[in-house]
């Protein structure tokens, strides 16, 4: 990992403190740790397998020049949706409003995976490759959000490990499910079915756990029909789920979330457990940077020892979809 310049997190850090009165005074005096170097993920266009393969070999690349240590890449392919002409088929509506079945997006993410591989190998036996784990994206925006297609996109998921383990692979390459889970997208009556759908089939002992990297707008009082717990429970209250919350603004962390998990420390028995942080600084520069986003939402857990939580393990950004 390289030695980022003090100036920076001390700027990141002097950012954090002045983002609000309450805030800044409980958080005075902490020591925060080092970010951990920020992958970048992104808004997949198509499931081209030549298209994702060279991305792969691009962050694979990326990798390699930041010494990524372990790294979340999430590929977003779209709103859940079927299909059926050809007979029924589960798959995504994709960013150009084209529908991709499972299968093709599966095979679009071992493209992806070959690519990150292939162009990172040369450097394994002087590098100690990264562990990738390839979050597999959807969302609850409208389309089908319901049980079954939440089912169908676990065993996907299942079967792009099931794959990692055949070719050898499954001690660098990870497969997660990953959701942009938004209150203002869906209800939450759907999105928990289609949570539940993934729970029912996704399997821990393969690694594919669930990834919410969407909102919790609004704190405590989110609307749309949302309450505290079903916020909560997407993101960490189902057996396999963890959030890796968008920390677009400083407000994201203290606002909503930190709040949010001390609810559930005190409702729930448990804070909520952070994998990662969810920057979008790549397509909207006035956004907090990746670093910055991550200290946000570690400083404002620090404020409470019920909340406070030792290591947030990833750090991603997004671009424009490309």
């Amino acid at each position: 990992m390289p030695i980022r310049p003090a100036s920076l997190v001390a700027a990141a850090a002097a950012l954090l403190l002045t983002a609000g009165c309450g805030f800044a005074q409980a958080a005075v005096g902490l020591q925060a740790p080092e970010p951990p170097v920020p992958s970048s993920s992104r808004y997949v266009l198509s499931a081209r397998p030549t298209a994702l393969q060279s991305q792969g070999c691009t962050a694979g690349k990326q990798a390699v020049s930041t010494h990524l240590s372990s790294g979340l890449y999430i590929l977003d392919f779209g709103a859940p949706d079927d299909t059926i002409l050809g007979g029924f088929q589960y798959g995504t509506l994709n960013f150009d409003l084209n529908f991709d079945a499972l299968p093709a997006v599966e095979t679009a993410v071992e493209a992806w995976i070959n690519g990150f591989k292939h162009c990172s190998a040369s450097y394994w036996k002087i590098w100690v490759h990264p562990h990738v784990y390839v979050g597999v994206g959807t969302s609850n925006y409208e389309g089908q959000t319901n049980y079954a297609d939440g089912a169908a996109w676990a065993a996907m998921v299942n079967g792009l490990n099931l794959w990692s383990r055949r070719h050898g692979i499954s001690s660098k390459f990870t497969a997660v499910g990953a959701s942009d889970m938004e209150e203002g997208w869906n209800s939450p009556a759907n999105t928990i079915a289609w949570v539940k759908g993934y729970n029912s089939i996704g399997k821990a002992s393969l690694g594919s756990y669930l990834y919410d990297y969407g909102d919790d707008a609004n704190g405590l009082s989110p609307g749309n029909g949302w309450t505290a717990e079903d916020v909560w429970y997407v993101a960490n209250g189902a057996p396999l789920d963890y959030p890796i919350p968008e920390i677009y603004y400083t407000a994201d962390a203290t606002q909503d979330w930190a709040p949010l998990s001390l609810w559930a420390y005190e409702n729930e028995g448990r804070a909520i457990v952070f994998k990662g942080v969810i920057t979008e600084h790549g397509a909207n520069p006035s956004t907090l940077t990746p670093e910055q986003g991550w200290l946000a939402l570690y400083q404002a857990l620090a404020a409470n020892p019920h909340t406070a939580q030792a290591n947030i393990e990833f750090l991603t950004d997004v671009p424009e979809p490309s």
